[in-house]
């Protein structure tokens, strides 16, 4: 039976300078590295500005460092910068520089919506929920309802498979009896990654399951729980909630509690309060009372109310991000703590008598923000494939240009198209797929956005124009010398930055 193996990394000590990460794969068995990946495990930490309300549960996740209030989507294979895998008895077998940029543009093309959205179980990055706007994190496990605390799960890795870094990783099986001991080698981008509250109160509606039904009077106390509904004069006509996707709340969940008082003596204003208990009345079939939910809090927050007496305008506001008006989170930190290999070791190898797969070569250079860009380089003779990125962005990570107009690619004063190739056209299109066809498979995401996790409309997350994915794509022909490839870029309006260069190299692993 084929087992997994775990294998921690020669470092112990991770930051934001100390950021290198190394596994040495011992000699003698035989993994399928294709089903291979690397766990980083990220503690989240938030101190609190009181806890005499209760210890809260955040909803704490990752996001990209960028000067801009939107954030984009990244895919977890960028938490890698640089990367390189070599064995003993065959030496080097691939070594990518900015191997984040590449990682990022293929997926962006390489993955549709779906498919990106089905993987957010993983995702140290999330976007909204398509169908209730609300976002989770892997970092907490989360109770909706009963009096279980919800969990603040640091145990969590974010998994990058090799697969997405290394296309030798996509090995069904690779022998290390035969390859010998394997060293992997990671420059990691933890500079680049920092903590952030999802859900906070300025992105959590509709109003309605904010809002709940009046404390009325003659109510015995101390009051700790309230009930979503609208405030009526009387105690009836609750909220009704037949899916618990309709609410954002969860046990251990902070919030701020306002209430006014109608004898004036007990109102609160954003009062802090931590859910103890959720009580959701499904299945009862009472009048005015199925599908009632209520919130039960740690401390009491009312009064016994008499004759007369009620509590109204009853309102919940969602945890605030930090430095929000309300914020109750005092700091917060992201630190990698443990990065682990996971190897599946084959127990019934088949036997490959060679592994053929592609690496690439990368240049990175400035365009000086030309309009009229050109440019030569001299690539390897087996290059077969390019793919150019932009580094417009403030993000530096989401390949963007927006001025780019046309462009043009020649190999050895060979023009390889019979015209400029204009953007987006199709000529453009039929570079793109023919290129990753011969990468990847395919070409899946013509709208090509990285997506904004700051955005909690489905409808606009992939649609923020700091996150279009500008590339140059295109097949190149092999050649038994180095080549000579030029370039030709018209970009008005900005002209061309730092870019980076991938050519793809063909290579064979011989076991």
């Amino acid at each position: 039976m084929d087992k997994y193996i775990k294998l921690q990394s020669n470092q112990s000590e991770f930051s934001s300078t100390a950021n290198i990460c190394d596994f040495h794969i011992p000699a003698g068995d035989v993994y399928e590295l294709r089903d291979s990946f690397v766990n980083f495990v990220f503690n989240i930490d938030v101190v609190e500005t009181e806890t005499t309300s209760g210890v809260g549960v955040y909803n704490m996740g990752l996001q990209w460092v960028t000067t801009d209030p939107e954030k984009p989507k990244f895919f977890n294979s960028a938490l890698v910068r640089d990367c390189r895998m070599s064995a003993a008895n065959k030496g080097q077998l691939e070594s990518i520089r900015r191997v984040d940029l590449l990682s990022q543009a293929r997926q962006t093309y390489d993955k549709s919506w779906g498919e990106a959205k089905s993987e957010s179980y993983l995702s140290a990055a999330q976007v909204p929920d398509p169908m209730n706007a609300q976002k989770y994190s892997i970092y907490r496990q989360f109770n909706k309802t009963g009096v279980d605390k919800s969990i603040n799960n640091n145990n969590v890795g974010v998994m990058v498979r090799l697969g997405d870094l290394m296309e030798v990783c996509e090995a069904p099986e690779y022998d290390t009896m035969k390859t010998g001991s394997t060293d992997i080698h990671f420059r990691l981008n933890l500079d680049k990654i920092e903590p952030v509250l999802n859900m906070p109160d300025a992105n959590v509606g509709p109003v309605e399951v904010k809002t709940f039904a009046r404390i009325p009077e003659n109510t015995t106390g101390p009051i700790n729980q309230i009930t979503l509904g609208p405030d009526t004069a009387v105690a009836g006509a609750p909220l009704e909630i037949r899916d618990l996707r309709q609410v954002p709340y969860y046990t251990g969940m902070k919030v701020l509690l306002t209430a006014v008082d109608s004898t004036g003596a007990a109102s609160l204003a954003d009062v802090p309060q931590t859910i103890k208990e959720i009580i959701w009345n499904k299945n009862d079939n009472v009048a005015n009372s199925s599908g009632t939910y209520s919130l039960v809090f740690e401390n009491a927050w009312g009064t016994a109310r008499g004759a007369g007496e009620s509590y109204t305008a009853i309102k919940v506001k969602c945890p605030a991000a930090l430095g929000s008006a309300g914020t109750t989170i005092a700091s917060q930190t992201a630190k990698l703590v443990l990065a682990e290999a996971v190897l599946k070791r084959v127990a019934s190898p088949q036997g490959l008598d060679k592994l053929e797969y592609h690496t690439f070569d990368t240049i990175q250079s400035s365009g000086n923000s030309q309009d009229n860009f050109h440019d030569v380089q001299i690539i390897a003779p087996e290059s077969d494939n390019l793919l150019m990125t932009f580094q417009d962005g403030a993000d530096g990570l989401v390949s963007k240009n927006s001025q780019l107009a046309s462009y043009q690619l020649s190999v050895d004063n060979v023009p390889q198209t019979d015209r400029l190739v204009d953007k987006d056209s199709p000529l453009d299109y039929d570079r793109k797929f023919h290129t990753f066809q011969r990468l990847s498979g395919g070409l899946h995401n013509l709208t090509a956005n990285a997506g904004n996790t700051q955005d909690y409309a489905w409808a606009t997350t992939y649609s923020d124009a700091k996150f279009n994915s500008t590339i140059v794509a295109s097949p190149l022909p092999s050649s038994d010398r180095p080549k000579q490839l030029q370039l030709q870029i018209n970009a008005p309006g900005g002209g061309v930055g730092q870019y980076a260069l991938f050519t793809s190299l063909p290579r064979e692993l011989v076991f």
